[in-house]
């Protein structure tokens, strides 16, 4: 079973991406280096406490290839699915670290994005990094209620599940008609975005864009993730906040580019809850430490209202919405409630 869900992840997440779903790499390879570990330890007998860990380092060697962030995978992996550290950390590291070397090997070592050299201009813009922090936790809040009330409804309609993703791909094609910068995981626009080449009235017309539409992908059945597009969302709504901000305070505030950097941790900050991977993956994506302090204001904003707003983050509602129990669950969590699983839950979730 497990290894028909390596091939079929696969197959389904190369079509849903390649022909344009606005859905992330990372869910769907996750996934599949989970199902890998999975079936290693199943092969080999091992417990079921170190089938876990295995489970564990296949998730941050898909990350870290994806990506080229090994430290951040290896943190992923422990921050979002186990919800602490423990002993494999060891492990998890060396998978985190061959699997990057083997991808560095085949395509390159190159950041993620290319960007300017950001840095804090003055420490009055710290509040400000601060302030756009919390409008996006709100933000990332509402895009969770919009992904999961997305998949009740594509679960609830009567129609076969072969036809659901049909419908949402026919949704991405008429916002992708309008918003073409939208296509597939939107890499090319979070570059224009951190190179200031769009307008401050663009990039909240492409968060709206974005949202809309990997709600559509995933809602329907389509297979991808949720990590690039919560950079693709932070990155627009970061841009349009720096924008407004240099406009009014030019002197002390660095260009929006900085901000739509700062802007893409902050989110996904906020939607899974962990604010130690955003910090890591970011500076491991981009090779900038300099802007390191605004992005320790804008993660804390983020996270403290995400917080305060849900005790779930988009990973952990989604067993809960199952009524599976998970590991690191707080004390202060109530605990899940039996649901039947809908064709339709989002994949990258």
């Amino acid at each position: 079973c497990r290894r028909r869900v390596v091939t079929v992840k696969v197959i389904a997440s190369s079509l849903t991406i390649g022909f344009g779903g606005a859905a992330g790499r990372e869910g769907p390879m996750v996934q599949i280096g989970s199902a890998i570990g999975s079936v290693v330890g199943r092969f080999t007998n091992l417990s079921q406490q170190n089938i876990r860990t295995l489970v564990t380092c296949g998730a941050a060697g898909g990350i870290a290839a994806t990506f080229n962030a090994p430290i951040a995978a290896a943190m992923f992996s422990m921050e979002v699915l186990i919800g602490r550290v423990h002993t494999g950390f060891l492990l998890v590291l060396l998978t985190s670290l061959s699997s990057c070397m083997i991808a560095r090997y085949f395509l390159g070592n190159f950041p993620a994005f290319m960007a300017p050299a950001y840095d804090l201009v003055s420490p009055g813009e710290l509040p400000l990094y601060f302030l756009m922090g919390t409008l996006i936790g709100f933000a990332a809040m509402g895009y969770i209620k919009l992904l999961y009330w997305s998949e009740d409804v594509f679960g609830a309609w009567k129609f076969p599940d072969w036809l659901k993703p049909a419908v949402g791909g026919l949704l991405v094609g008429l916002i992708l008609r309008f918003f073409p910068q939208i296509y597939g995981a939107g890499f090319p626009a979070i570059e224009s975005a951190l190179w200031v080449r769009f307008p401050w009235e663009l990039l909240l017309a492409l968060f709206v864009a974005e949202m809309v539409a990997n709600c559509a992908t995933l809602g329907s059945g389509g297979s991808g993730g949720v990590f690039a597009p919560s950079l693709y969302m932070g990155a627009m709504l970061g841009g349009a906040f720096g924008s407004l901000a240099n406009g009014l305070f030019p002197e002390w505030t660095a260009g929006s580019g900085a901000y739509a950097m700062v802007g893409m941790a902050a989110f996904f900050a906020a939607i899974a809850k962990a604010p130690t991977t955003s910090i890591l993956i970011l500076f491991e994506m981009t090779n900038d430490y300099r802007i390191m302090l605004p992005l320790m204001a804008a993660v804390g904003g983020s996270g403290y209202v995400s917080h305060r707003m849900s005790p779930y983050s988009i990973y952990t509602l989604k067993l809960q919405r199952r009524g599976i129990d998970f590991p690191g669950r707080q004390a202060d969590e109530p605990a899940p409630v039996a649901r039947p699983a809908s064709s339709t839950e989002p994949a990258g979730a």
